[in-house]
C-alpha cells in the first residue's frame, strides 16, 4: 500500500476516534447539566432576585457565541438560566483547572474552554471554533475580565474578528446588577436585583454584511452597563444586603491610597467600613454609595484617586525606593499543561532601579518594561506573561491590583509619541 493511503487512512481514523471522544464529551456533558438544572435553579432563588426580559433565541437558531458583559463570578448563571434549553461551552480562566479538587471535576462535566490570562489568545480562539463545529454555543465574558469598579470596561480586541471568521450567529446578553451581589473584591455574598437581557440576536447573516470593527462596535454598545447611573435612575436605589459579614470586607483589595492622607497602603476594612491608620474612615452602603459622599460617593471616583497617586509615586521615584510593597506572596511558573512550580515567596516589591520600574518577589525580579501583558483573576491573582514565560503572583492578604495599575501606567507612559506636533 503506498505510503499516501496509509498516512491518509491513518489521518481518517485520528479525525473520526477524535469525533466520538467529543461526541461522547458533549454527551456527558449534557447529563450533568440536567442533573444540576433544579439545585442551581433553587440556589438562584433562594440567593438572588434573579429576573429576564428579551427575546430568547430559536432552538434551530445556528450554533452562536453568547457575548455578556462581566460583573461577578455568577454571571455564566444567568447566563445559563434561561438558556438551559442550548447547550453551552465556557470561556474560562485556566486557573479554575489548578483549583483542586474541583478544576478537574468541572474539566470532565462542564464544557469548558480554557485561557491564559494574560497570554496569547490564539489556542483559545481554535478551540472555540472547535465547540461551535459541534453545535455548541460558546459563553464569552468579551471584557476580559470581571469589571472592578460596576461598570463594562472595553471589549478585548480580537471579539469581531472571531465573530465574523466563525460564522456563528451572535447573541448580547446584557447582566444588570450583579456587580453588588458579590464586587470582584468582596468575600461576603449579598442578595439583591439581578437583571439578565438578551439584547440583539445577530443571524450569520447579517453578520457578513458588518466588519469586524463594527461587530466590536455592536457588542460593545450592546453589553454597556454603569451600575452607578442604573441605581440612581431608580425610585430608590436597590439594596443588597450581607447573609452574613461586612459589606465592606475584602474591598482594600480594590483600592489602595487614603484619600485623607494620600498614604499607600494602609487601608483595613472592618464590617461594612474601610479606614485608614490615619483616623479616615468612611461607609460602604448597601446600596454601594460610600456615607458620607465625600471625599468618594464611589468606587469609580476612589480608582481615579489611586491612579494619580500611583503615577504621582512612580514619577517622584528616585534610584533605591521602594514604591510600595506587600508581605506573604507566592510565584509560580505555569507550564502548558496548568501545571504550577512555586519559585519564590515572600515579599512583593515594586521598586526604582537604575531608572527602571522594577516588579520583585523576594530575589525574583523583572522590569515592568519586559513584561508582555498582565491581568488579574480575582482579586487574589497576579498573572502576566514574559516572552513564551507564564506566572501568577498570589496572595490572599495583599492588594495586587495596584501593581497591575502600575504596569498599565508604565505601559501607557512608554508607548512612542505619533504626534506630528501639528495642531
Amino acid at each position: 500500500m503506498p505510503c499516501e493511503r496509509k498516512c491518509g487512512l491513518k489521518q481518517k481514523a485520528n479525525d473520526n476516534a477524535l469525533t466520538v471522544r467529543k461526541v461522547m464529551e458533549k454527551g456527558r456533558h449534557l447529563r450533568f447539566k440536567n442533573a444540576v438544572a433544579f439545585p442551581v435553579r433553587r440556589w438562584l432563588k433562594s440567593n438572588t432576585e434573579f429576573t429576564f426580559d428579551g427575546q430568547l433565541p430559536n432552538k434551530d437558531l445556528e450554533p452562536a457565541i453568547i457575548a455578556t458583559n462581566h460583573a461577578s463570578v455568577y454571571d455564566f448563571l444567568f447566563v445559563s438560566e434561561p438558556l438551559w434549553y442550548r447547550t453551552l461551552s465556557y470561556v474560562t480562566s485556566e486557573h479554575i483547572l489548578r483549583v483542586r479538587p474541583w478544576g478537574s471535576l468541572l474539566n470532565r462535566y462542564v464544557s469548558i474552554i480554557p485561557h491564559k490570562k494574560g497570554g496569547k489568545a490564539s489556542r483559545t480562539a481554535i478551540r472555540i471554533l472547535e465547540k461551535l463545529a459541534i453545535r455548541e454555543d460558546v459563553y464569552i465574558a468579551v471584557e476580559g475580565e470581571q469589571t472592578w469598579n460596576g461598570i463594562t470596561m472595553d471589549i478585548k480586541p480580537g471579539n469581531g474578528k472571531l465573530v465574523k471568521k466563525s460564522g456563528a450567529a451572535l447573541i448580547t446578553f446584557r447582566i444588570e446588577g450583579s456587580y453588588l451581589l458579590r464586587p470582584r473584591w468582596a468575600k461576603n455574598l449579598r442578595r439583591g436585583k439581578v437583571n439578565g437581557k438578551v439584547v440583539n440576536i445577530y443571524t450569520p447573516e447579517m453578520l457578513a454584511n458588518m466588519t469586524s470593527e463594527a461587530i466590536e462596535e455592536a457588542i460593545a454598545r450592546d453589553l454597556y452597563f454603569d451600575i452607578w447611573k442604573w441605581q440612581k435612575e431608580q425610585q430608590e436605589p436597590n439594596r443588597y444586603v450581607c447573609k452574613k459579614g461586612g459589606l465592606a470586607k475584602g474591598l482594600e483589595r480594590a483600592v489602595c491610597s487614603c484619600p485623607s492622607c494620600g498614604n499607600i497602603g494602609s487601608l483595613s476594612t472592618e464590617g461594612d467600613e474601610i479606614k485608614c491608620s490615619c483616623g479616615f474612615r468612611t461607609r460602604f452602603s448597601e446600596s454601594g454609595f460610600f456615607e458620607p459622599a465625600e471625599p468618594v460617593e464611589t468606587i469609580v471616583e476612589w480608582e481615579k484617586l489611586d491612579e494619580e497617586t500611583i503615577a504621582k509615586a512612580i514619577k517622584e521615584a528616585k534610584d533605591g525606593d521602594e514604591i510600595f510593597a506587600d508581605e506573604d506572596t507566592h510565584l509560580y511558573v505555569i507550564d502548558k499543561y496548568h501545571n504550577e512550580n512555586e519559585t519564590a515567596k515572600g515579599r512583593l516589591s515594586l521598586e526604582c532601579r537604575e531608572g527602571s520600574i522594577v516588579l520583585a518577589v523576594d530575589i525574583e525580579s523583572t522590569t515592568l518594561d519586559k513584561v508582555d501583558s498582565m491581568t488579574m483573576v480575582q482579586a487574589n491573582r497576579l498573572l502576566f506573561s514574559i516572552d513564551r514565560d507564564y506566572f501568577e503572583i498570589r496572595s490572599d492578604a495583599a492588594n495586587l491590583r495596584k501593581y497591575m495599575q502600575a504596569f498599565n501606567l508604565n505601559k501607557r507612559d512608554s508607548r512612542p509619541d505619533t504626534s506630528d506636533g501639528s495642531e
